[in-house]
């Protein structure tokens, strides 16, 4: 079977600000549900069949360029089109607004992920090694079991790390509010939690309320 490239989804983000591509015009309404239809573009340049639906597994070349691009397809607000056309070669990804990501479940080493609002990322069980995930507002990290070393998960609001277990060294989280971290104990040595408000520990136990803590 064909599958969709880098090249293909190229084709597509410049065809849906057009809203045409070799004839074809942009109906919303028989196409794939998102709000740019990069997917169905990007279907018609790799020779694919037109399909009323979201994208289907082993249909897209599984790049970290090109799997960020298909998390956000599935977002259907206006701002998804400059969301698309954002993404790096990498995987790095920064927008003003908000991040929906809830579609991804894989990111790779080192990528960087920035919002000026909220970032979802709640299907998302492990941070590779040196990945920097920043949000302005609350970072929903909610399936996180794991954060590989030397990488750094910042927000403005709450971070919610409910899940997670194991954490490497030199990871820094740093939460302008809470930052709820209850399957853990204890903070391992060389890792940093800070927090505006609580951290929240196993057994719903907060520590140092109201204030900024430290952990090295």
């Amino acid at each position: 079977m064909n599958q969709i490239t880098e090249e293909h989804l190229d084709i597509a983000i410049a065809a849906a600000r057009e809203g045409r591509l070799g004839g074809r015009n942009y109906d919303q309404s028989k196409w794939c549900g998102t709000s740019c239809c990069v997917l169905g573009f990007a279907r018609i340049a790799a020779g694919l069949p037109e399909r009323n639906e979201g994208p289907i597994p082993g249909e897209i070349v599984d790049t970290p360029r090109a799997r960020m691009i298909q998390a956000l397809m599935w977002n259907s607000w206006p701002g998804t089109l400059d969301d698309i056309a954002a993404v790096q070669p990498d995987g790095s990804i920064s927008v003003d607004g908000n991040l929906d990501l809830r579609e991804l479940s894989f990111l790779a080493e080192g990528v960087t992920i920035r919002a000026g609002a909220f970032i979802d990322l709640r299907a998302v069980s492990r941070i590779p090694a040196g990945v920097i995930i920043e949000a302005a507002s609350y970072l929903n990290l909610q399936s996180t079991n794991h954060i590989h070393n030397d990488a750094v998960l910042l927000a403005g609001g709450h971070i919610y790390l409910d899940r997670l277990k194991h954490i490497g060294l030199g990871v820094v989280i740093r939460a302008g509010r809470d930052a709820y971290l209850n399957q853990m104990e204890e903070i391992p040595d060389g890792v940093t939690v800070v927090a505006g408000g609580n951290v929240i520990l196993g057994l719903d136990r907060r520590i140092r309320l109201g204030i900024s803590t430290h952990y090295y």
